[in-house]
C-alpha cells in the first residue's frame, strides 16, 4: 500500500499526463496532469476510457492505428484533441503502450503532452508563410530584396511586370529612367546617412516596349544585429493609370474652361460640383446661399420642366436634350439648347453632365423665318395666311360663346395714280403709311392685315354691336383721306370699306366673302365709305 502511494505521488509530479487502464479499458489511474490537459476531474474518467473525453473525428481517426499497434505489442500515439467544453479543446500528443505480463495483457498505459501552444504556433507560422508567399506572388504591388548595394536578390511577378524584366541580379538603378535617377540616388544616400530606414521617392521605370510606368517606391532597410545594413525590401507602387487619368483629366478640364458653352456637372439630385470658365461667368450674380443647383441658372419655366420632365428622363433613362432658357440674373435671359447626361463611374458614383449652347442666333433667325413666312414684307403686318388662320382661331371662340368677332376690308382708292405719277418708291411709302394709320385706328388686340397690293383687311373681337363697328370703319376712311407726304409733295389716296359681322354659324370663307362683297358694294356706290354687309346684299350676291 505504501508502494502504491508512493508510485501515485511520482506520477502526480510528472510533467505528462499518465493514464492506465485495465484490460478492459476501463481507468484506475489517472495523474493530475492528465486531468489539467484533459479538463476533467478524476472522477470524471476513473472507471471509465479516456475515450469518452476524446473529440470523435480524432477517435475514429486514431482508434484503429492504435488497436493494430496493441495487437502487435508496440506502442500507438499522435495528436488529438480533449473535448474541455463547448467548441473548446486542448490538443495533446498521446503514446499508447500495452503493459503485458507473462504474455498476457494486463491494461493499458496511455501518457499525453499538451501541444495545445505548440500547435497555435505552428498555425500561426504556416499563416504566415501564406501570407507571405501570397505578398510576394499575389500581390498588387511589386516587391524586390535587393542587397546593400542595390542588387536584387529577388523579385515578384508584379516587379516584373512593372520593370518589364526579371531585375534579378542587376542593381535595380539600371531600371530608373535617366532624369529620375538623381532624385532616387539622392534620397537613398541621405536617408542611409540619416540612420533612416524607411524612405520613399517617386521614379519613373522605362520598359523594354518603350513605355513609361510611374511607380512610388517604398524602401525598408533590413538592419542586422550589428546595426549593419543587411537587405533592403523594395516595394513599388505602379501610379501609371492614376496619373494618366489625372493628366487626361486636367487636359479635359483645360478643354472644358476653353469652350464657350455652359458646362456643368451634378451629383443626382442637381446639386453643382463643377462649373467650366463659360459656366462661372453666368453664375456670378446668383446669390450663394448654400449648395447651387442646376436649376438656379435657368428661369422660373425651365426649372419646372427640369422638375417635371428632364431630371426624371435623365436618371432612370440616361440622356434628355431640350431647350431651356438660362437667366442666372434679371438682366440675363439667353436660349439655350440643352444636353443632359447621365454617367456611372467605376467606383459606383453618378454624376449628371449638363451642356448648354447658346441658340439665340438660331432662334433670331427662326423668328425671322417666322415672319417672313406669316407677315407681309414692305409693312410688316401679317399676311393673308396668318390673318385667316386667326380669323378661324376667332370664330372659334365666338362659336363657344365669346366675343362678337367683325371683320374689315379696306381697299385703297386712287392708288394707281400715285405708283403712276410719283413711282413705286413712292407708293410703298404711302402703303408703309397706310399701315401705320389703320394701327393708329384700331385696339391694341386688333389684327391689321395687308393682303394685296393695295388691300388691307382689319380683324376685330369683342365690338359690342355694329354702330361701334361702323365708328372704327368710318376713322378708317376719314384717316386714309388725310394726305401723304411723299417724295417731296402730297399724295393723295382715299379708302372704301367693307364690314362684315360673324354669326354663330359663320366660316372663314364666308365672312371672307361678305366683307368682300361690302367693299365691292362701296367702291361701286361713290368709294371713300364704308359698307356693312345685310341681307341686302346677301340677296343681291
Amino acid at each position: 500500500m505504501a508502494f502504491a502511494s508512493v508510485r501515485d505521488s511520482l506520477l502526480d509530479v510528472l510533467p505528462v499526463g499518465v493514464f492506465y487502464a485495465d484490460a478492459n479499458g476501463e481507468c484506475i489511474f489517472v495523474n493530475d496532469r492528465f486531468c489539467e490537459i484533459t479538463g476533467h476531474q478524476k472522477e470524471r474518467l476513473l472507471g471509465r476510457g479516456y475515450e469518452e473525453v476524446v473529440h470523435p473525428v480524432d477517435r475514429d481517426r486514431l482508434w484503429p492505428q492504435w488497436q493494430e499497434a496493441v495487437q502487435a505489442g508496440s506502442f500507438g500515439g499522435g495528436e488529438l484533441r480533449f473535448v474541455v467544453g463547448d467548441a473548446e479543446y486542448s490538443w495533446a500528443s498521446i503514446q499508447v503502450a500495452p503493459t503485458i505480463v507473462d504474455g498476457v495483457t494486463t491494461g493499458f498505459l496511455a501518457t499525453a503532452l499538451d501541444v495545445t501552444e505548440q500547435r497555435s504556433l505552428r498555425h500561426a507560422q504556416a499563416e504566415n508563410e501564406v501570407f507571405l508567399r501570397a505578398i510576394r506572388d499575389g500581390a498588387p504591388i511589386g516587391i524586390c530584396l535587393v542587397d546593400p548595394v542595390g542588387t536584387a536578390l529577388s523579385a515578384n511577378q508584379r516587379m516584373v511586370e512593372i520593370l518589364g524584366a526579371d531585375p534579378t541580379g542587376r542593381n535595380l538603378m539600371e531600371f530608373v529612367y535617366p532624369d529620375d535617377l538623381e532624385i532616387a540616388v539622392e534620397t537613398s544616400i541621405n536617408a542611409i546617412s540619416e540612420l533612416r530606414t524607411a524612405y520613399q521617392f517617386s521614379v519613373r521605370f522605362p520598359r523594354p516596349d518603350g513605355s513609361l510606368r510611374y511607380a512610388e517606391v517604398h524602401c525598408q532597410a533590413v538592419i542586422g544585429d550589428d546595426g549593419v545594413i543587411r537587405s533592403s525590401v523594395i516595394a513599388a507602387v505602379d501610379n501609371t493609370d492614376i496619373i494618366v487619368a489625372r493628366r487626361e483629366s486636367e487636359r479635359y478640364a483645360e478643354m472644358l474652361a476653353a469652350l464657350t458653352d455652359f458646362v456643368a456637372l451634378c451629383d443626382p439630385s442637381g446639386v453643382v460640383t463643377y462649373l467650366n470658365r463659360a459656366a462661372e461667368i453666368q453664375g456670378r450674380d446668383l446669390p450663394q446661399i448654400g449648395p447651387r443647383r442646376i436649376g438656379d441658372f435657368f428661369d422660373t419655366a425651365s426649372r419646372g420642366k427640369l422638375a417635371a420632365e428632364a431630371w426624371s428622363e435623365v436618371v432612370g433613362g440616361g440622356f434628355w436634350q431640350g431647350e431651356l432658357t438660362l437667366a442666372p440674373s434679371p438682366a440675363i435671359s439667353v436660349p439655350v439648347s440643352v444636353s443632359l447626361t447621365a454617367h456611372e463611374h467605376a467606383d459606383g458614383d453618378h454624376t449628371v453632365s449638363v451642356v448648354a449652347r447658346d441658340i439665340s442666333d438660331i432662334k433670331a433667325a427662326q423668328r425671322a423665318l417666322e415672319i417672313q413666312a406669316t407677315h407681309d414684307s414692305l409693312t410688316g403686318l401679317p399676311n393673308r395666311a396668318l390673318l385667316f388662320d386667326r380669323v378661324e382661331n376667332a370664330l372659334e371662340r365666338n362659336t363657344r360663346g365669346g366675343q362678337q368677332v367683325v371683320l374689315m376690308f379696306v381697299d385703297l382708292d386712287g392708288f394707281k395714280q400715285v405708283n403712276d405719277n410719283l413711282g413705286h418708291d413712292a407708293g410703298d411709302e404711302v402703303l408703309r403709311g397706310v399701315a401705320s394709320r389703320l394701327l393708329d385706328v384700331v385696339r391694341g388686340g386688333d389684327t391689321v392685315a395687308r393682303i394685296g397690293g393695295d388691300e388691307f383687311v382689319v380683324l376685330s373681337e369683342g365690338l359690342p354691336d355694329a354702330a361701334k363697328a361702323g365708328d372704327v370703319a368710318a376713322r378708317i376712311v376719314q384717316r386714309v383721306n388725310e394726305p401723304f407726304a411723299v417724295s417731296g409733295t402730297l399724295a393723295r389716296i382715299g379708302a372704301s370699306v367693307g364690314v362684315a359681322i360673324a354669326t354663330a354659324d359663320s366660316t372663314v370663307a364666308g365672312i371672307v366673302k361678305q366683307a368682300d362683297l361690302a367693299v365691292y358694294e362701296a367702291k361701286r356706290t361713290g368709294k371713300g365709305r364704308f359698307v356693312v354687309y345685310d341681307e341686302a346684299l346677301r340677296r343681291a350676291s
